[in-house]
């Protein structure tokens, strides 16, 4: 069959984007049944999910736009649309329309009431299942291409597992090169770049930090990706003694060349990666 939608990637975007997608569509005067369907390639969707905010899951903000936005480090103005499209009180409510109430903490991170972020990867699988969303994990996309069926092109994709599925419209949902442990590892760039757009060089916007010393090596990953950090790297006498350290509601200041860069307050939390946390 044709899918309306395909969607490669089971993360909070594409779980996003499969509700959003089988929802429009099926508010169409032709009152067709609508088919959408997730292709992950983890075992269930929402890895990373599960690992957001300590196992809790801040799933958003309550900050308006001129509060949250000095938060974006390259151009706002591309988050702005989606921000007021879908603020933060229409998400709270789209979670509690679906069975999971929330609460909102210090900083104005929200939270589900029951602080399990599990709570937040099964609420969007469900509100998709509800939508009849098809959700395939365990499918890694090797392939993408389109074809053309009477006139019209289709967009195709093939699975190493040597499954194959074809849609009107294709989402990349990929997530980046950010963890890849959870999936993130990069193959929507190598997608995207098969329909002819331009890959920048990525770099980490979100990272740890990883103090001189505090591995028995420098801390970058093997293949040498600049800021990627690799986790099984072994910890130093000093980072063995830091590791697991976690410190609440703290002051950090950068400086560059002895003046003070930028500060903030939050949580820091010592890890086998580094220094990480909100306020890093």
């Amino acid at each position: 069959m044709t899918y309306d939608v395909i969607i490669i990637g089971g993360g909070a975007a594409g779980l996003m984007a499969a509700y959003g997608a089988a929802t429009a569509l099926s508010s169409r005067k032709d009152h067709r049944k609508v088919s959408v369907a997730v292709l992950e390639k983890m075992p269930r969707p929402g890895r990373k999910i599960m690992i957001t905010g300590k196992g809790r899951c801040n799933f958003t903000n309550m900050k308006d736009w001129s509060a949250f936005s000095t938060h974006i480090r390259s151009n706002s103005n591309v988050v702005r649309p989606a921000f007021y499209n879908l603020t933060p009180e229409r998400l709270a409510d789209f979670f509690r329309a679906n069975g999971m109430e929330s609460v909102t903490e210090r900083g104005d991170r929200v939270f589900p009431e029951s602080h399990k972020s599990m709570d937040v990867v099964d609420t969007l699988a469900k509100a998709c299942l509800k939508e009849g969303v098809r959700i395939e994990t365990g499918f890694e996309v090797s392939e993408i291409g389109t074809e053309e069926d009477n006139g019209s092109k289709i967009f195709t994709v093939r699975g190493r597992n040597g499954g194959f599925f074809m849609g009107s419209r294709l989402i990349l949902a990929t997530g980046g090169l950010s963890y890849p442990t959870t999936g993130s590892t990069g193959d929507g760039y190598r997608f995207a770049e098969v329909f002819g757009h331009s890959i920048k060089p990525c770099f980490p916007s979100l990272t740890a930090l990883v103090p001189k010393g505090y591995k028995l090596t420098d801390g970058l990953a093997p293949d040498g990706l600049k800021g990627h950090i690799d986790r099984s790297l072994p910890l130093s006498e000093l980072g063995e003694s830091l590791c697991g350290i976690q410190l609440k509601n703290v002051g950090v200041k950068l400086l560059c060349n002895g003046n003070i860069s930028q500060e903030m307050e939050g949580d820091v939390d010592f890890t086998d990666g580094g220094i990480e946390g909100p306020a890093g």
